[in-house]
C-alpha cells in the first residue's frame, strides 16, 4: 500500500510513522526545505519531496497515480482542498483533507471531497496535533466516517474521579477511552488500565456512530 501525504508537520510525520508500522510505503510533500531535511533525518525510510502539493508535476513526482491514499494536512485549507481535488482527479481513490474553516468545508463538499478531518469542530480532534504514536489517525483513514471522538472533562463531582481506566471502560458502554489529557499542563498519555482518573483530566473516548448518524 502506498500513501502520499501533503504536509510534513507533526500530523504528517505522526501519520507517516503509523502507516509505515503497518507496512505502507509513504511519500511526504512539503514546501519548506528545512522541514524536508528534518523528515529525512527522522524518517529515512520515507520518500520526501520538496515542493507545492498543488503542483501536478510535484504530485506526479510523488507517484500520485500509484497511491492508494492521499492525505492533505498542511496548515493551509486552500492547499489541502486544492491538492486533494488534484489527487482525486489523478486517480487516487481515497483522499482525505484537513479543513479548519466552515467555508472550506463547503468548498470541499462542492468539489466532491467526501472525506475530511475538521479539528475545529471538536477539541478532542485537535489532539491529532499533539499525539505521536497513537493509532487513531490511521483508524480515521479507514473508518472515520463511522467513528467519532468525544472529549469529557472530569470535574470534582464526576463519578469518574478515582476510577481506573479499566473501571471507566466497564461503565462507558459504547464509548472506549483511548487517551487522557492530564490536568497538569495538558500532557497527553495513552492510559494504562490501572491509571486512576483525577479531577481536571480530560478523557478522549472513541465511539462508533449509529447507522443513522452515518447517513445524515
Amino acid at each position: 500500500m502506498r500513501a502520499v501525504i501533503a504536509g510534513g508537520g507533526g500530523t504528517g510525520v505522526a501519520l507517516a510513522k503509523l502507516l509505515m508500522e503497518d507496512g505502507w510505503s509513504v511519500v511526504i510533500i512539503d514546501r519548506d526545505p528545512r522541514v524536508c531535511e528534518h523528515i529525512v533525518r527522522e524518517l529515512p525510510s520515507v520518500d520526501v519531496i520538496e515542493g507545492e502539493a498543488t503542483d501536478p508535476k510535484v504530485l506526479e513526482e510523488a507517484g500520485i497515480r500509484k497511491a492508494d491514499v492521499f492525505v492533505a494536512v498542511t496548515n493551509s485549507d486552500s492547499v489541502n482542498v486544492m491538492s486533494s481535488v488534484l489527487a482525486k482527479n489523478m486517480g487516487v481513490k481515497k483522499v482525505i483533507a484537513r479543513v479548519e474553516s466552515s467555508m472550506y468545508k463547503e468548498v470541499a463538499e462542492k468539489m466532491g471531497l467526501k472525506d475530511y478531518i475538521i479539528p475545529s469542530e471538536s477539541a478532542a480532534a485537535q489532539i491529532e496535533e499533539m499525539v505521536k504514536g497513537v493509532d487513531f489517525l490511521s483508524t480515521f483513514i479507514k473508518y472515520h466516517r463511522e467513528l467519532e471522538l468525544l472529549e469529557e472533562e472530569v470535574d470534582k463531582s464526576s463519578p469518574y474521579v478515582g476510577m481506573s481506566i479499566c473501571e471507566v471502560m466497564e461503565r462507558s458502554n459504547d464509548r472506549h477511552p483511548i487517551m487522557i489529557i492530564k490536568s497538569n499542563g495538558d500532557k497527553v498519555l495513552i492510559p494504562k488500565l490501572g491509571y486512576r482518573i483525577k479531577a481536571g483530566d480530560k478523557i478522549i473516548f472513541l465511539r462508533k456512530r449509529s447507522i443513522f448518524e452515518r447517513l445524515f
